[in-house]
């Protein structure tokens, strides 16, 4: 039991709803809409500070694979895709003219289920269409490749057949009209060799593989950076021992593959043939030798001269710390430490607007999660010495930390940079965000306010207020109003035989087409709530169900006639499903409870924490329905009204995540210090 502190907050409950009702255009003078103590703590996290995603899993940017985000001048847009639910790629684009996001979408099926580096990377066409390369992890992995329907748009995609087999870590590049994907190539088992696959028709066909470069047979080899200069692609592969015992061999190299004459060269010109070997890449293409120490995670770019410029970190002075190092045009510079590096975070991205004015996204204070997380910092060159310029987000205001930031190469600085949270191994919970950050901060997402929010703060009277931008106000029908309940507000009560509140819309989240949405509330059932004589003892708390045309409901029931209520979830997408939670619901106890809908999959929380999932209809888009929805009450024939004591619902277009449920949950729990006139149990 918590029992938060009433005695903080003294504002009169006119100056709160005044002050929120300016917020949102919404004008309800004649209403408490918004009672005293009622905080918006949350809207850090629900406006200010939303990802355009929440989906994101383990890594949702690769690090290797690149790019994730490209920009396209003549459409005024950003293509953004990542690791989402199930590993799968999804994509959104944000239009710069509008200042707005699409909604995320699928963009294929990987085929890796418990590995996370086939996350995506894309390119585009001669003609705008959006190539997304994917899947491939070991041997025998096949490259997925899937593409945009239409030019300069990522909002629907179709699958196109594998390309090949035996690679990883995509890099795609369109160099002079023709597509190229570099990869890591197996070598019968080895992992040691880089090359690339190509085409010349727009990705319609695609030639064999071709080895650029191979090294040691005891080594791994990763190609970490690959940047186009007209025809020539400055390729830089790290090497690491395969197995990480004995000595470690941690090497960089660098070479220019010219896609005119098929030969490798060094960077002063040497022709290394068409395939490096391990000795040419030693003799001719070494840039740094790490000895006995190591190096990890570079970020490279080239200055106005084609010179390379790289970022990475080395243990090589003791401790672990970024450095940076770029050829002047006859040798490699000693490397400079730009600053300490904590934990095994990836490097991050580098922006090289000249050989004396460079940018760089650095992780730092990581190892709280995964090791690989933690703040975003940025650090600048000026052609003498780095020092900070910016810190972007620190791990400890968010659920997660961050992780493989990189620049939007020639964005607008309104969002010319993305990140993603990282929760490396956890490949089950789909729950990170994926953000676009620019001059202003975070640049918020898509459905990340409600669409109807009604508070259930009224003193009196029959009209029930949504203070959404939609304004659907409602009638309740002789629910007992202005009741006690959490943060020193009221709500309704529900007698659990012919109270309800109607009259409301359909919002379009819940409307037929649609693919996602979220509901939220808070709820004290009263004793008895647990039995009704509705089918499967259901009681709704909030539905659009009805006359043949069922489409959504949600409320609690005992399906199993324990004499248990849980929470439960219904909807129609192609065939009926409901899912019912794990928790038994206690009377006289306030839940936190919420669902979420995603394409097919049903997800309910008590609490904050998921209570039960399930993926199950044969469309991903719920059916379409004439019904309203109601509060407190499913319809005509279904005797399902509601028991108990309800306060703040909301419903959402966007699939809240499971560290944003638990961010409303404990915001009222007393994480935000805020306040109730009744405990929370």
């Amino acid at each position: 039991m918590v029992e938060i502190n009433s005695g903080d907050l003294d504002s009169p409950a006119s100056q709160d709803k005044v002050a929120h009702e300016a917020a949102t255009n919404t004008d309800h003078s004649d209403a408490s809409v918004l009672k005293q103590g009622y905080s918006y703590a949350e809207s850090s996290v629900f406006n200010d500070q939303a990802p355009f995603a929440s989906n994101g899993a383990s890594q949702p940017y690769g690090g290797i694979h690149d790019p994730e985000v490209i920009y396209n001048s003549n459409a005024g847009k950003s293509f953004f895709i990542w690791q989402g639910t199930n590993l799968d790629p999804y994509a959104v684009e944000y239009d710069y003219s509008a200042g707005s996001y699409s909604s995320p979408v699928q963009v294929g099926t990987n085929p890796l289920s418990s590995d996370d580096h086939g996350t995506p990377a894309i390119v585009q066409d001669a003609n705008g269409i959006i190539h997304a390369f994917y899947g491939p992890h070991g041997q025998n992995g096949a490259l997925n490749h899937a593409t945009s329907d239409n030019a300069n748009d990522a909002t629907s995609w179709t699958e196109q057949s594998d390309i090949t087999t035996d690679c990883t870590y995509s890099v795609p590049r369109n160099i002079n009209g023709d597509l190229y994907v570099f990869l890591r190539l197996y070598n019968g088992g080895e992992k040691n060799r880089t090359g690339y696959v190509k085409s010349t028709d727009d990705g319609s066909t695609w030639g064999s593989k071709t080895p650029i470069a191979t090294v040691a047979t005891d080594s791994w080899a990763y190609h970490v950076s690959v940047a186009v200069d007209g025809s020539d692609v400055h390729v830089t592969i790290m090497r690491m021992r395969k197995d990480q015992t004995g000595d470690p061999i941690h090497k960089i190299y660098h070479v220019i593959y010219n896609t005119t004459d098929s030969t490798v060269y060094s960077i002063d010109g040497t022709s290394l043939g068409s395939e490096a070997t391990q000795t040419e890449l030693e003799n001719n293409a070494l840039v740094y030798d790490a000895g006995s120490n190591e190096v990890k995670t570079l970020a490279g770019g080239l200055d106005g001269n084609g010179r390379p410029h790289f970022v990475f970190q080395s243990n090589v002075s003791g401790s672990w710390e970024y450095v940076y190092m770029y050829w002047d045009g006859s040798s490699w510079t000693t490397p400079t430490t730009i600053t300490s590096s904590s934990g095994n975070p990836h490097a991050g991205g580098l922006r090289v607007n000249s050989a004396t004015n460079i940018d760089a996204l650095l992780i730092t204070n990581s190892g709280a999660t995964s090791g690989k997380d933690g703040d975003i910092e940025e650090y600048h060159y000026d052609g003498s010495s780095w020092s900070q310029s910016r810190v972007l987000v620190q791990e400890s205001n968010f659920s997660n930390g961050f992780s493989n930031p990189l620049y939007v190469s020639g964005a607008p600085s309104s969002l010319d940079i993305s990140f993603p949270q990282v929760d490396t191994g956890d490949y089950s919970n789909a729950d990170l965000g994926v953000y676009g950050y620019g001059d202003d901060g975070i640049v918020a997402g898509p459905g990340t306010s409600p669409v109807r929010w009604w508070p259930l703060h009224e003193d009196s009277g029959t009209t029930v207020y949504d203070i959404s931008d939609n304004g659907d106000d409602a009638t309740s029908h002789s629910a007992t109003v202005n009741q006690p309940a959490i943060l020193n507000t009221t709500g309704y009560d529900f007698d659990g035989a012919n109270t309800y509140i109607d009259s409301i819309s359909t919002p379009t989240a819940l409307q037929g087409g649609s693919s996602s949405f979220s509901v939220t509330c808070w709820f004290k059932p009263t004793s008895g709530f647990a039995t009704s004589s509705g089918n499967n003892n259901r009681r709704d708390i909030l539905s659009a169900v009805g006359g043949g045309d069922d489409n959504f409901a949600f409320g609690t029931r005992d399906a199993d006639g324990d004499g248990n209520a849980e929470l439960w979830m219904y909807a129609d997408a192609g065939g009926n499903t409901n899912i019912d939670g794990s928790t038994a619901l206690s009377a006289d106890t306030w839940y936190f409870l919420g669902c979420t809908y995603d394409a097919g999959t049903y997800t309910v929380y008590v609490d904050g924490s998921s209570d039960g999932s399930t993926t199950s209809g044969s469309g991903s888009s719920i059916n379409s329905t004439s019904n309203p929805l109601r509060i407190g009450y499913g319809g005509e024939s279904y005797n399902d009204y509601l028991y108990g004591r309800l306060t703040d619902l909301r419903v959402w277009t966007d699939v809240l995540s499971g560290s944003q449920m638990q961010t409303l949950n404990d915001i009222v729990r007393g994480s935000g210090n805020l306040i109730t006139t009744e405990e929370v149990i």
